[in-house]
């Protein structure tokens, strides 16, 4: 979401800008509503609705506030919503594979029945092997590519249909990091 988010509006050279860019798009459907409403001319009715946004922006730039706003408002409630959709479809590609090929008991238990899991030691000599050089193994600059080398080394391709939607989640973060200065001296 960083890509859509806008900074603070604090110049009217910010504000013209997004007001420019914005007003094609804007001016474009207001044409072709009025030009099939009032059967007229399309380019016509696009110069007229062009010129009726930009003028007064031109004129005080500082009337492009509101909208900047509002998109940024819009971004922010596009974000949470799409992020909360992709976790629901993470969640029911969880629990699809659960279903299918997961070793967990999802009945109740007999009265009689433990649900006790033997487990038997690993060898002492083990314990060295597990925790060899990871820093050889994990590269730190991309979590997909340890992800990747993780589920194909222990085999868990499932995870893979995953990729995708936390790749499409760290897209959507709408959380901003605030910087504060550090020399603040408060009292509370």
């Amino acid at each position: 979401m960083a890509n859509l988010l806008l900074p603070a509006a604090n110049s009217p050279r910010r504000l013209l800008s997004f007001w420019l860019v914005f007003t094609p798009g804007l001016a474009a459907m207001i044409a072709t509503a009025a030009s099939f409403w009032l059967q007229a001319n399309w380019r016509l009715c696009a110069v007229v609705a062009l010129a009726a946004l930009v003028l007064p922006v031109l004129l005080k730039p500082t009337l492009a506030r509101m909208p900047y706003r509002a998109w940024n408002k819009l971004v922010r409630i596009f974000g949470a919503c799409a992020s909360r959709f992709t976790l629901m479809v993470m969640f029911y590609i969880l629990i699809a594979v659960g279903r299918a090929g997961s070793s967990l008991a999802l009945r109740r238990p007999d009265e009689r029945e433990s649900q006790w899991v033997p487990r038997s030691a690993l060898d002492p000599r083990a314990f060295f092997v597990q925790h060899r050089s990871p820093a050889k193994e994990i590269d730190r600059s991309s979590w997909a590519a340890n992800l990747y080398r993780w589920s194909s080394k222990s085999r868990n391709y499932w995870v893979l249909a995953l990729l995708p939607f936390l790749l499409l989640l760290s897209a959507l973060d709408t959380e901003q990091e605030e910087n504060y200065p550090t020399n603040i001296y408060t009292l509370f």
